[in-house]
């Protein structure tokens, strides 16, 4: 990695909710970066307002002497939590770079992605997320890659951005005013709303191969149902959010008939020769759960999965009381 010309002070924001451990491992991973990244302050929002992660928070601060705030967002939901993140932003950052309570950053993210909004000028950059999976892994659910976000080429312009891993420009933020859609708030899906926001209003979203990011993937979300059901609603959180920023009234029926593509290609799909194979098998149901998500997304149906809160086995074994 190559220095910079003038180092930079970030702000990491960490919206977090019923994950205290997986917070801490994600908190132990920000203390060991390395490279040059100049310096950051580091601001928890928490969507409980548990005791019990405030005070894990004090300790941890206590033992790391790093620069660490506590802030609580009583409003629930993860839109609300998330312009709670935003409301910490201060004209003392450059950048502001978004990372879950479920992941830990590589030891060289955030020098990664300083380094690629100075290489490529950009405000927005998005990361790579792969999947942490609890043993054992079902083989359809890996090759699915449904829970990662790359691999990128550096430089890359993407069309897409989620907050998971994410850097912005402090200026971009407070300039464009945005906020994540209450709307959003149950179903998820606000961070996807927030960027395509932005990319209509000219913003460019860059890539940075090496900020890498692991997200610990439970048992709970390897189940074939919650799969299904995560394709549904990132079809109708999409076509939701193209009705919200498009005013042309061909939008609802141009997503129907996008979704109706995808379901009866799906559906066709699984009768092919090689539906044999269960992962293969599953790619086509999960096609038809999106091309359905989408036209449910036509008439404002997006589902509420985020009132179920999926915790690894270090959050069930070691904290009892968030379960």
């Amino acid at each position: 990695m190559r220095s910079h010309r003038k180092l930079k002070h970030t702000g990491i924001l960490i919206t977090t909710f019923r994950r205290p451990n997986g917070l801490m491992r994600c908190l132990k991973s920000l203390v060991d970066q390395r490279g040059q990244y100049g310096s950051f302050e580091i601001h928890i929002i928490d969507n409980d307002c548990d005791p019990v992660v405030e005070g894990m928070v004090v300790e941890f601060k206590q033992e790391t002497h790093i620069k660490l705030y506590y802030h609580k967002e009583p409003k629930r939901g993860v839109a609300s939590a998330r312009n709670g993140a935003l409301a910490v932003v201060s004209d003392t950052m450059d950048y502001v770079a978004f990372i879950d309570d479920d992941e830990i950053a590589s030891p060289f993210w955030l020098e990664s992605m300083l380094t690629t909004a100075e290489q490529f000028s950009a405000s927005i950059v998005q990361g790579p997320v792969e999947p942490q999976f609890e043993d054992p892994v079902p083989g359809w659910f890996r090759n699915s890659r449904i829970t990662a976000l790359g691999p990128f080429r550096e430089g890359e312009e993407l069309r897409f951005g989620f907050s998971g891993n994410v850097l912005l420009s402090r200026s971009l933020i407070q300039e464009s005013g945005l906020r994540f859609d209450l709307r959003f708030d149950k179903s998820g899906g606000e961070d996807q709303h927030y960027f395509m926001s932005l990319m209509k209003n000219g913003h460019r979203i860059i890539a940075s191969r090496d900020a890498i990011v692991f997200e610990a993937i439970p048992k709970s979300r390897m189940l074939f149902k919650e799969y299904v059901k995560r394709r549904f609603r990132i079809g109708a959180t999409l076509t939701l959010s193209w009705r919200l920023l498009c005013t042309d009234k061909l939008v609802a029926p141009y997503r129907v008939l996008i979704g109706s593509g995808h379901a009866i290609s799906g559906f066709i799909s699984c009768f092919s020769p090689w539906c044999w194979r269960f992962d293969l098998l599953a790619l086509s149901i999960g096609r038809i759960a999106y091309g359905i998500g989408q036209i449910a997304g036509t008439g404002g149906f997006i589902g509420s999965s985020y009132t179920t809160i999926h915790q690894s086995r270090l959050e069930r074994a070691g904290d009892p009381n968030h379960g």
